[in-house]
């Protein structure tokens, strides 16, 4: 374990581990390399390998398991005439930066963390900042950054992490806390003088990560504030990029920024904005937060913002585009699921004075876009003097937000301009496939023989066919029965059951001769075509009826 603490609440660094150029040598500085499970520099402390002379600075590699960066500095910067070395921190586990350096009465002095810039007396350009870790965090004041506040162009800054989380816990810092690669303006210490304007380019800022969290007043920025151009902002990040806004409004009072990504042409500076590119599985914007590309002054003009995710959830979030003068900045969103507004979220293009405002194109040809109904979300590409912005959408489908004019409570979809030409709108629905979500059926649906019931009595025999007429029906309903068409053959008389109760009741006798009741034994017809019954069989032919099948099998 190394460490390096320098005097605390002192003026500037009290303690340090250098390897510099010093003032007014021309010779090349040497390297710098710290190998150590842990190293740990605090309350003032320096790691460095500057330039202040015209000789450039040599490289600084950190090579260690934990990093931790409290109040103090690590830097690879340029002050003169050379270049600034290369800043290369490889912590196999963790990187925790927080804090500012002291100034004097109780000021803050510099900003704490990992720096590699060009500082305001600097010619030279400034190196490239190499991060790898898996989880960073920035906090409080404390920045990661590659900037240059003078003539020389800054160097490029890379991370590497599977966690980055960037946050402010204080309203009392004096710097913004976040991931820089900007063209800055140098301000003294009682920040009420500007002794450095960034006249170089910016270098490029890409971040490599699974999770990216900026919350409560942390920045990550590709701006520019002076005459040069901005760098631009990539960000790749599998899993989840999140921008949260202050969410204790009472202990952040007064605080003096919200969360951003962003790749701005700040106010008074000339340059052009760089371009944010994303990529995520999905991007959540919250609490007042922004993503944005934006140009306030005359010269500056603004980059365009890309966005490729599964899914965009804006809950009082705003994607922006903004420009005072020339052409607006665009928007393009590619979305594989879903957009959700809610809250007073925005997606924006929009241009001041005579500029033109930008497009705003939405693609998510197999997603959908949700507004939560009477919010106030919109979708809005105007201008003021200038030519409105064009809107195109295509989605599956879009829900709660309607094209129409603006309205504090209604979800709009608007392009206009309030005294140039209106922009255009189109709102494309993909042709459904009819043959999608259809089932093929087989050729044959189904077997007919596993409809036909078996008689389990007659598998296996021989079929049989019995006549049995047509039951006591005629012909046809316009034709009287014949007498051929049923017979009836003999039956024998059902014994009759007599009550075995009896009764007693005295009768007047009757003397009656009672005839003998003879069972019938056959038919005759007589002369009118009548039937009689007869004693006996006239035919000396019995008939006899078909005695029905039992339920259950028969022998055989």
């Amino acid at each position: 374990m190394v460490e390096i603490i320098g005097i605390p609440n002192a003026y500037g660094s009290s303690t340090f581990l250098t390897a510099d150029v010093n003032s007014g040598a021309k010779g090349q500085g040497g390297n710098l390399t710290i190998t150590t499970k842990k190293l740990s520099v605090k309350d003032g402390g320096l790691v460095s390998t500057n330039t202040f002379g015209e000789g450039n600075a040599g490289n600084l590699t950190i090579n260690v398991e934990n990093l931790s960066i409290n109040n103090s500095q690590i830097s690879a910067s340029t002050f003169d005439r050379g270049n600034a070395g290369s800043l290369t921190v490889n912590a196999s586990q963790s990187i925790e930066i927080s804090g500012e350096l002291p100034g004097q009465n109780e000021r803050t002095g510099f900003p704490g963390g990992l720096l590699a810039q060009v500082n305001p007396e600097g010619k030279g350009n400034g190196g490239n900042l190499t991060i790898q870790t898996k989880r960073l965090s920035v906090s409080d004041g404390s920045k990661v950054q590659v900037s240059t506040f003078g003539i020389g162009n800054s160097g490029d800054l890379l991370i590497r992490a599977s966690d980055i989380d960037v946050f402010e816990s204080s309203i009392n810092n004096f710097y913004s806390t976040g991931i820089f690669a900007e063209t800055s303006l140098a301000r003294s210490s009682n920040s009420s003088e500007i002794i450095g304007t960034g006249q170089g380019n910016a270098g490029n800022l890409t971040i490599e990560t699974e999770r990216l969290r900026i919350r409560n007043g942390g920045q990550v920025s590709a701006a520019t504030f002076g005459l040069g151009n901005a760098g631009n902002l990539t960000v790749r990040a599998s899993d989840l990029i999140e921008v949260s806004g202050i969410e204790d409004a009472n202990a952040f009072r007064g605080s003096r920024s919200v969360s951003l990504l962003t790749a701005d042409v700040k106010q008074g500076a000339t340059g052009r904005g760089g371009n944010i590119k994303i990529e995520t599985g999905r991007l959540k914007i919250d609490n007042e937060a922004q993503i944005s590309v934006s140009a306030f002054d005359e010269s500056g003009t603004a980059g365009n913002l890309e966005i490729n995710a599964d899914s965009i959830n804006l809950d009082r979030g705003t994607i922006t585009a903004a420009t005072a003068f020339g052409e607006g900045g665009n928007i393009n969103l590619k979305i594989d699921d879903t957009l959700f507004m809610r809250n007073n979220s925005s997606i924006t293009a929009q241009a001041l004075n005579n500029a033109n405002g930008g497009n705003i194109n939405i693609n998510a040809p197999n997603g959908f876009i949700i507004a939560f109904p009477k919010q106030n979300n919109d979708i809005v590409a105007n201008a003021a003097q200038g030519r409105g912005g064009n809107i195109n959408i295509t989605a599956e489908s879009i829900f709660g937000i309607l094209e129409r004019p603006l309205n504090s409570i209604t979800n709009d979809i608007n392009a206009s301009s309030e005294f140039g030409l209106q922009g255009n709108i189109s709102i494309n629905n993909p042709d459904v496939d009819p043959s999608r979500g259809l089932i093929e059926l087989p050729e044959n649906v189904v077997d007919p023989s596993t409809q036909i019931a078996q008689n389990p009595c007659q598998r296996g025999v021989g079929s049989e066919f019995t006549v049995t007429g047509r039951g006591g029906l005629p012909p046809s309903p316009d034709r009287t029965l014949n007498s051929d068409n049923v017979r009836v053959g003999l039956v024998a008389p059902v014994p009759s059951k007599a009550n075995t109760a009896t009764t007693n009741i005295n009768l007047p006798s009757v003397n009656s001769h009672t005839q003998e009741i003879v069972p019938a034994q056959g038919w005759v017809f007589n002369n009118k075509g009548e039937v009689m019954l007869t004693t006996y069989d006239p035919t000396n032919k019995g008939v006899e009826r078909s005695r029905q099948n039992p339920a259950t099998c028969a022998a055989r």
